[in-house]
């Protein structure tokens, strides 16, 4: 039987998410809302969105397991952290509903924003992988067939060093601003974020908190599960504890591209790659190497995708700080943590598998694609 999940699951979650008009008062018509009739049937409407989230969090789920082709993996990890960041955009919302619309230091989320950018990723079907999204395959160009083996070879070289620091700027960069968010965190708990489960998030809202808070939490709760579930059933745990070790003692954002440098070893992955391309032997066929180098462009392109959805992710939580941070000790913090420090491992593992770092032998790894290496290695078979 198909665990794919079905197109009416992204749909009906849209739907849940269409129904709700969470913005009361002026901002209203400022971003063209309309006032939900009571507090009431807004948290009815709320339930619906909690329900049809958790539904199509648990079916694209079923789709990272090992038995799964990659391409697919690939897909289901983006349209998880896709869900996550319209989960957060839709709690922000709802707690701000609860506040009246005058909570102070609660930002309006942009939630139709959100759903404009995502919409794609989430409704696209099983089968299609992530070059089947809109927007994935932007920026490739592709070029005519190379006039021969001379200029294939040097069009490959550039290629190939071009994706390689492409894939390490753009994880520096997601990770960078996921760092921002966590350093902002009042002493965060970093050992504890590695160990806890997302729906233990629930604890934070007791009986005296409104029905729109406890569903806001309950989004929060439901994107934190997405956030580790886009990691996969054998990696969550331990990415988690690996990126809490890695960031403990990083004080400053910009250390994060040294970071990189260090766990990709990518002065001798470059090296290496570089290397292949120049002692390419004679026979090597230029069709190959001409489809190689429009492999490594869309692969770039491919992992910019992933770093933009993840941007979307931690702009959510950003939004919904202030008012997480208010919960009952010690959840808020620690939830926040718990998000940064997945989407800090996320990241950092994602950019890897695009890269194929050196710890593409470890059972562990996060392995959706075909990386930079192994694309340049086949190449030059002959």
């Amino acid at each position: 039987m198909d665990s794919a999940p079905r197109p009416t699951q992204a749909a009906a979650y849209l739907e849940a998410i269409s129904a709700l008009n969470v913005t009361t008062g002026a901002g209203a018509a400022e971003r063209g809302l309309s006032v939900p009739a009571g507090p009431e049937d807004l948290s009815e409407r709320a339930r619906v969105v909690v329900e049809r989230s958790d539904e199509l969090g648990r079916s694209i789920a079923t789709r990272l397991g090992d038995d799964t082709e990659p391409s697919e993996r690939e897909l289901a990890s983006l349209q998880l952290l896709a869900a996550a960041a319209i989960d957060l955009a839709v709690a922000s919302d709802l707690a701000t509903a609860a506040a009246d619309g005058a909570a102070a230091g609660v930002e309006r989320a942009a939630t139709p924003g959100i759903l404009t950018e995502l919409r794609p990723i989430l409704e696209a079907p099983a089968g299609v992988g992530l070059e089947g999204v809109t927007g994935a395959g932007m920026g490739v160009e592709r070029r005519p067939r190379s006039s021969g083996p001379e200029e294939a070879r040097r069009l490959l070289r550039e290629d190939a060093e071009a994706t390689l620091q492409c894939i390490r700027d753009d994880a520096s960069a997601a990770g960078r601003a996921a760092l921002v968010g966590l350093l902002q965190v009042p002493s965060p708990p970093l050992k504890e974020a590695a160990n806890v489960a997302a729906h233990e998030l629930l604890k934070a809202v007791g009986d005296s908190s409104s029905a729109l808070i406890r569903k806001a939490v309950a989004l929060v709760a439901q994107a934190l599960d997405k956030i580790l579930a886009a990691l996969g059933p054998q990696l969550r745990e331990r990415v988690r504890a690996q990126a809490a070790d890695w960031v403990e003692g990083l004080k400053q954002a910009d250390a994060f591209g040294s970071l990189l440098d260090r766990v990709y070893e990518f002065g001798r992955l470059k090296e290496e790659v570089v290397g292949r391309v120049d002692v390419a032997p004679a026979g090597v066929d230029v069709v190959r190497l001409d489809e190689a180098a429009k492999q490594l462009e869309a692969l770039g392109a491919r992992f910019h995708q992933q770093t933009n959805v993840l941007s979307q992710v931690v702009k959510g939580l950003a939004w919904g700080r202030p008012w997480i941070l208010g919960l009952a000790p010690p959840w808020g913090p620690l939830s926040l943590t718990t998000a940064y420090v997945a989407l800090i491992g996320y990241t950092v593992y994602a950019g890897g598998d695009y890269l194929d770092w050196y710890r593409t032998g470890d059972s562990g790894r996060m392995d959706f694609v075909v990386g930079v290496r192994s694309v340049v290695q086949r190449a030059m078979e002959v």
